[in-house]
């Protein structure tokens, strides 16, 4: 090889290298703005976002709050629906998970109760419950229900379930 060939392909070789570093410079700036947009959008999602869980089982009640604070939310719980009406009112959250089955009111009659109340209406309202009987759950979607759980229930599938509620 003379030293113009040498000089060919050296100079081949730097354009090349340029070229690489160019791309290596957009793409980065590419995945700087992917990664912007995901944590946007997970931030739209979880991020500051409140539930409320009413749940009178213990177990399942921190099942669901372990799993939902792990995952960024801010959860406040509660062991039947007696003083949640009040607290929805002051502290208005993002989404409330409820049992059907409770003591003192159960889940369906807090559902219609929330529902009757134009300042908290519009928070949505996922229920759960072991019945899985069809009428039981077209009576809590036909009275406000955005979703309906049947317990036992995967978290991963309430977790799922609650972003999609809350991305509606």
């Amino acid at each position: 090889m003379n030293f113009f060939e040498k000089y060919y392909c050296a100079s081949k070789l730097y354009l090349l290298l340029g070229k690489l570093f160019l791309l290596s410079k957009l793409f980065i700036e590419f995945w700087t703005q992917v990664k912007n947009f995901l944590s946007r959008r997970k931030g739209m999602t979880k991020k500051n976002k409140n539930i409320v869980i009413i749940e009178d089982d213990e177990g399942i009640s921190r099942l669901i709050k372990f799993k939902l604070v792990k995952e960024g939310f801010n959860v406040k719980s509660f062991s039947n629906g007696e003083k949640v009406i009040e607290y929805l009112i002051r502290d208005t959250p993002d989404l409330i998970i409820s049992d059907v089955m409770m003591p003192v009111i159960d889940g369906l009659t807090l559902l219609k109760e929330i529902k009757a109340d134009s300042r908290i209406s519009d928070i949505p309202v996922i229920m759960l419950s072991t019945y899985t009987h069809e009428s039981a759950i077209l009576e809590c979607l036909r009275a406000g229900a955005a979703d309906y759980i049947t317990k036992p229930f995967s978290t991963t599938e309430l977790l799922l379930r609650i972003q999609k509620t809350l991305l509606k």
